[in-house]
């Protein structure tokens, strides 16, 4: 059986929002933006950002997405495989590449960074961005104890800054929709889901 996720993607492949679901909607995604996030997300979108990425084995997906994307620059790569780095970086024309995450973090002026890393590395690399007014897009889980995912969510809060876990399934437009459908009652008490990818 095929996906219909077709059905919801221009013809250039990005995704639409759902059929009658507005995107600026409080429960798309679960969530509501408090004032001053809203004219944060104003602020950034009115510029394109400037993104890294550290860890290029998983992260290469993260690279290659702020690449294709137009209101992004991807001006630094980070990896302990510097190599690796550097064919990364060849291959997306990204012309900084670091083998240590501080010394990225310090010398090149960025908005986001997405922390692409072992699990025991996303508390300490994602407190490092956020002690330095970057926003992170952090590969899941988000941290190895509850008190680190604290710390991470509090100091976010603090820098007034955006901290988000790469749940992207989450903003898929059939996903999304399939939500909405639970909240507004129209599949009844939903019991048992089946999923796979």
């Amino acid at each position: 059986c095929r996906s219909p996720r077709h059905r919801f993607r221009d013809d250039a492949g990005h995704p639409l929002p759902p059929q009658g679901v507005p995107a600026s909607d409080p429960n798309t995604y679960g969530h509501s933006l408090a004032p001053h996030r809203v004219r944060l997300e104003e602020t950034l979108m009115a510029k394109k950002l400037k993104a890294a990425v550290i860890g290029t084995g998983m992260g290469r997906f993260h690279a290659r997405s702020y690449a294709a994307n137009k209101k992004v620059d991807l001006v630094a790569l980070c990896d302990l495989n510097k190599p690796e780095a550097e064919w990364l970086a060849g291959e997306l024309g990204v012309p900084h590449v670091f083998d240590n995450y501080a010394q990225m973090l310090d010398s090149v002026k960025l908005d986001i960074v997405s922390v692409v890393v072992p699990n025991h590395l996303h508390a300490p690399m994602t407190l490092d961005a956020l002690e330095r007014g970057i926003h992170v897009l952090c590969e899941k889980p988000l941290a190895t104890t509850v008190a680190d995912g604290e710390a991470m969510v509090a100091l976010a809060e603090k820098q007034n800054l955006r901290l988000m876990v790469n749940l992207c399934s989450r903003f898929d437009p059939v996903n999304a929709t399939v939500a909405k459908m639970v909240r507004d009652g129209d599949l009844g008490e939903v019991y048992y889901v089946r999923g796979g990818m």
